[in-house]
């Protein structure tokens, strides 16, 4: 009938040694009947005057179809200088393993080094640079090693409240699925540009932001011709109506070049009110996503789905209530495509719908 039960256990525990030192440890249980997955994370991060470091280890586990399981590693140090002049850098690890009919136990193993600065030239004007450095090895039936230099660079003009900037980055990723075929295929690589605006109106009630982006793409497998231009536009706004309602909503177009919808558009509404002693908070949004293709052979259908929730918060406890996926009552069931633009057997998951209850209560 569609219907899918799913068991989901998390649990989160942060620990202050110091004022200026914290650890914070996350482990997640899930269990949907055909794919189960386990996760831990364990942060630490230190305070040295106006400078951080921050070591993240994080693993997770996936049993389904496929087996997968990988583990990264991340050291950053990073600034909080009030100054001017602030930097990020840091380094990364990642191994990643999957067994499945297709794929003969791959192994990717990747890892970076990366130096990022920001610059206020003047109270107006800001700079920003960045250098990442990558090398990949992927262990299959064809090994491959790869490495790749990113570079990013960005310009900031603050004017009478509003902000107005350019960035241009360029980008390489893994080629996935494309693996499969056994054959050497060079990373999935792109050149970005982007023009945007952020402003605050109504003595700061309402805050925008808007973009518009330029992708030039070489060896995404998405393209059928395997390289392309992605051209697009993203506007947000957020009002805060009075003091206990907020609204926003945010909206994306594409041209279909990129993996992901053509068209997107996201609805919020918050209220927060009190009840005796009880802080309360309801939440209501609204999504509706395009159909599209993550690859040429797997593609999701569209999607509409309202979610809501309710919280009340009293000392330290807080209990919210919520409900996601409320109206789509056959959630639970995989929907075949056969649009013409893809192959017969993709196949669109749309997210369950669920209810539930979640408690939290802060030790001190």
């Amino acid at each position: 009938d569609g219907s899918r039960d799913t068991q989901y256990l998390r649990g989160a525990f942060t620990y202050h040694w110091t004022n200026l030192w914290y650890s914070t440890l996350q482990l997640v249980h899930s269990d949907s009947g055909d794919n189960e997955l386990d996760s831990a994370s364990l942060v630490n991060e230190i305070a040295l005057g106006g400078q951080r470091l921050k070591h993240t280890a994080s693993w997770y586990q996936r049993e389904s179809t496929d087996r997968s399981e990988a583990d990264a590693q991340t050291l950053t140090w990073y600034s909080d200088f009030a100054g001017r002049f602030n930097f990020d850098n840091g380094l990364s690890w990642y191994q990643s393993d999957e067994q499945s009919a297709e794929i003969p136990d791959p192994r990717i193993t990747a890892s970076s080094a990366w130096g990022s600065a920001t610059w206020s030239l003047t109270d107006r004007i800001g700079i920003s640079a960045g250098l990442r450095y990558t090398t990949e090895e992927k262990e299959s039936e064809h090994d491959r090693e790869d490495d790749y230099l990113d570079w990013h660079l960005g310009l900031d003009y603050s004017w009478r409240g509003q902000l107005f900037y350019a960035a241009a980055n360029t980008g390489h990723g893994d080629p996935g699925a494309r693996v499969a075929t056994h054959s050497p295929i060079e990373p999935d690589s792109l050149t970005a540009l982007e023009l945007g605006h952020k402003g605050q109106y109504l003595n700061g009630r309402l805050h925008t932001a808007t973009a518009v982006y330029y992708y030039d793409l070489e060896d995404l497998d998405h393209l059928r011709a395997g390289s392309g231009h992605a051209v697009g536009v993203e506007a947000q706004w957020h009002w805060i109506w009075n003091q206990h309602l907020n609204i926003g909503g945010s909206w994306g177009h594409s041209n279909g070049a990129l993996p992901a919808p053509r068209n997107q558009l996201a609805l919020s509404a918050s209220g927060q009110w009190r009840w005796g002693w009880v802080s309360m908070e309801a939440v209501l949004e609204y999504l509706y996503r395009e159909a599209y293709c993550a690859r040429q052979d797997l593609c999701a259908g569209s999607l509409t789905q309202w979610d809501g929730s309710l919280t009340a918060s009293y000392g330290l406890w807080r209990m919210t209530a919520y409900a996601e996926n409320i109206s789509d009552a056959d959630s639970g069931r995989d929907v075949w495509l056969a649009a013409p633009h893809t192959m017969a057997g993709a196949v669109s998951v749309n997210a369950p719908r669920s209810l539930g209850i979640r408690v939290t209560y802060q030790l001190w």
